[in-house]
């Protein structure tokens, strides 16, 4: 039995407080795009929990304390579980704000709920994942929504723009710390008023309104970053930015310049002489 994990982008993101549990109270919107990791459930032959890791960024994922074990951890000491095992094919990379950890312990959630046919509610699986991590209740629905709280708040919105629009996302070299990133933010930001009417009216109406905070820290701690962004702008994108805490950026394409994707990948590629790990042309999730 396997599950896609998707990633994720964030159009805006706001850090707006410190919590007493040592996060921090976040506004952002998320959006779900079709850049998959693959978590598969297998018959387990020993005691305990297995994890497997395959696939271009396997390294990345931590040997113990990872998202899925512990997704795992919870499930099997609250519903009696003996044994499981899941296979992990990893192809989003870490530490570039694209939430592929998250993803893949909602995908196990999910696949572990199947599997042993425990028949969870969508609270009681929204409940476990936010033990888990932040952003996991995202995943679990996979729809565009606002967030707030540490994340786990979830506002579902209607974004009409989306069948529109293209995503090309662009993932340099560095790693940027999700602790480190929030460690270096100095000020508290609320953001627009009308962020919400904002996101629902669309990309054209973005550029200097809806930012992301992480961006001049990302950009301050490598410099060469805040190319990447202007790359996507000098190659028509209606709107580009830094998801999550970074490192990677995304652009958003009019759909109608979808047939010339290929001269946009190779003019953004030849234009960017920054390193980059990965980049692709991306749909959003409907």
């Amino acid at each position: 039995m396997i599950a896609f994990a998707p990633a994720k982008i964030n159009i805006g993101l706001y850090v707006v407080g410190k919590r007493q549990d040592g996060y921090h109270n976040i506004v952002t919107c998320m959006v779900p795009i079709n850049w998959f990791d693959v978590v598969e459930i297998v018959k387990a032959n020993n005691q305990g929990a297995k994890l497997c890791v395959y696939g271009a960024f396997k390294q990345e994922v931590p040997y113990k304390n990872n998202t899925i074990s512990r997704a795992l951890d919870l499930m099997m000491q609250r519903f009696d579980i003996s044994s499981v095992e899941i296979h992990l094919l990893k192809q989003i990379p870490s530490e570039a704000g694209l939430g592929g950890a998250s993803s893949d312990a909602a995908a196990t959630i999910s696949l572990v709920d199947k599997y042993f046919s425990l028949n969870l509610s969508l609270s009681e699986k929204l409940l476990i994942a936010e033990q888990v991590g932040a952003d996991v209740p995202f995943f679990i629905e996979r729809k565009p929504v606002v967030a707030s709280g540490k994340g786990e708040r979830l506002e579902h919105i209607d974004l009409p723009w989306l069948k529109d629009y293209f995503s090309i996302v662009i993932v340099p070299q560095e790693k940027l710390s999700t602790t480190e990133m929030y460690g270096n933010i100095k000020q508290f930001i609320k953001p627009p008023e009308d962020f919400k009417r904002l996101l629902k009216e669309g990309p054209k109406q973005w550029k200097g309104r809806i930012i992301n905070q992480f961006e001049p820290i990302a950009e301050s701690l490598y410099p060469g970053l805040a190319k990447i962004k202007a790359v996507l702008y000098e190659a028509g994108a209606d709107y580009a930015s830094l998801t999550g805490s970074g490192s990677a950026y995304y652009g958003l394409f009019s759909r109608d310049i979808v047939n010339e994707v290929n001269n946009l990948l190779n003019y953004i590629t030849n234009s960017i002489t920054y390193r980059c790990l990965s980049w692709g042309f991306m749909l959003p999730i409907l």
